[in-house]
């Protein structure tokens, strides 16, 4: 510089220093006219900004939305990365558009915490200041935004149920998982797996079968679902519960019995009369009547009541009880016995005479068994009872007989209608006929003139004919 001549620096604008870190350089300057000149000097310093790289890792964020435009963004989650082992006070960080606004240092995003990314994928610019030597770097990384499969949330699942097996343990089976993922999504493209816990889902590890599978809980357990997008890495999850239904209780009914008018062995049956005995009175459940234990299972086919059976005194036929409310159904036996009645016959008229015209005459009633066991022959069956009644209520309800029926007074005239009923005492099976009391006047009687004949024949004799 003082001689003016040597070692001058030719290009002072794209000078490349030759001293590393700091190097002094000297200035000459002279008037040209006078050729008077004065020196000096400053000094330069090259510092290191390698910490930060042009190209910062990329981030993906999977989102549930209807859009991958416009999404929540936090972009310090870079500066981890960013800074590394240096001290964050020392830099200021601003996050930019274009790569030209990031070297110019504007347009910086207001709030990089909550930044609405404007397209997919899209370039962010990253102007890092150190705040010490006022040096500038600039980086970029991109943010990939993927949508999470489409799914139905817990809260909307329905459950899976299933009625209870044999073994009332609320343990069942199977259960058909994969039958749940037309409901879980309707995206063909996902891989959907079932775990009997959240943590298993989210490993994952210890996939249920999908088919074929026996809860483990009784009566009500959790299933949850991984869905994963194979091309994005995308997982979301959910659940639905599996519940087992109890069966309906049902109770066994020894048997059901109908009483045979003619006694062929077949009779109509009432079959509703067992309802309340089988459910324990349970309105809530349907009871249904078969003649096959496979009609019974399916609920096909079942029998009208009353039903005539087709098997002569002994019919076994088959009970399904239905739950309405879970679905679930039970299956049990019901016997129907058909029992003989008495065989009698319906007797003629007692007719009596009021011999002092009052209207009452004593009736033995007694007097027409033999007519009512005619068919019994000679020998009447002792384990029958008869009794008489003045009304058909009381002769339905079984009050109030006529005691005794050997010296009854009729109380209607000119007659009354008696009701009798014949009972077998082993069954209890009955059977009504009437009996009709004629109560007549006894004819009048005058006193007639004498008559009077003169003793011609053989007179003396005392004897003639009359007419």
């Amino acid at each position: 510089a003082e001689d003016g001549t040597l070692d001058q620096i030719a290009d002072t604008e794209f000078y490349v220093n030759e001293e590393t870190s700091v190097q002094t350089i000297y200035v000459r300057l002279e008037n040209d006219i006078t050729a008077c000149y004065i020196t000096s000097s400053f000094l330069i310093e090259v510092r290191p900004v390698d910490f930060i790289p042009f190209q910062l890792e990329d981030f993906e964020y999977c989102v549930t939305a209807e859009s991958d435009i416009g999404i929540p963004l936090d972009l310090t989650e870079q500066e981890p990365y960013i800074f590394a082992t240096e001290d964050p006070s020392d830099y200021t960080v601003t996050y930019h558009l274009t790569q030209g606004e990031a070297a110019a240092g504007t347009g910086a995003f207001p709030d990089p915490t909550n930044y609405l990314n404007v397209e997919n994928p899209q370039v962010i610019w990253v102007r890092l200041v150190n705040n010490v030597i006022n040096c500038v770097e600039i980086g970029s990384f991109t943010v990939q935004i993927y949508l999470n499969p489409v799914f139905t949330a817990p809260e909307d699942m329905t459950p899976y149920e299933l009625c209870d097996d044999a073994v009332a343990d609320g343990l069942t089976g199977p259960f058909d998982l994969y039958t749940k993922e037309a409901e879980i999504t309707a995206d063909p493209d996902v891989n959907i797996s079932f775990y009997a816990s959240q943590a298993d889902a989210e490993t994952p590890s210890n996939p249920l079968s999908n088919t074929g599978y026996t809860n483990t809980d009784p009566y009500l357990q959790t299933i949850y679902v991984r869905i994963e997008d194979p091309a994005t890495g995308c997982v979301v999850y959910t659940n639905f519960d599996l519940i087992v239904n109890e069966n309906p209780t049902v109770l066994d009914v020894p048997l059901l019995t109908s009483c045979d008018p003619d006694n062929d062995g077949v009779n109509e049956f009432n079959l509703t009369d067992a309802d309340d005995a089988i459910t324990s009175g349970n309105p809530d459940l349907t009871v249904t009547y078969h003649e096959t234990p496979e009609n019974a299972i399916s609920g096909a086919l079942p029998l009208d009541s009353p039903y005539t059976n087709i098997d002569a005194y002994n019919q076994i036929i088959y009970v399904r009880v239905f739950d309405p409310d879970t679905g679930c159904y039970n299956t049990t036996t019901l016997e129907l016995i058909v029992l003989d009645t008495p065989q009698i016959i319906d007797p003629e008229p007692l007719i009596g005479c009021d011999d002092n015209g009052d209207g009452v005459v004593i009736f033995d009633l007694t007097e027409v068994e033999p007519e009512i066991f005619t068919n019994y022959g000679d020998t009447w069956p002792d384990d029958y009872t008869i009794a008489y009644y003045e009304t058909q209520e009381d002769a339905d309800d079984g009050i109030d007989p006529i005691d005794p029926a050997t010296a009854y007074p009729n109380i209607d005239a000119p007659s009354q209608t008696i009701y009798i009923v014949v009972e077998d005492i082993d069954n209890g099976c009955q059977k009504q006929t009437t009996l009709k009391l004629m109560i007549n006047d006894v004819p009048a009687i005058f006193e007639p003139d004498p008559l009077e004949l003169c003793d011609y024949n053989n007179p003396g004799d005392g004897i003639e004919e009359f007419d």
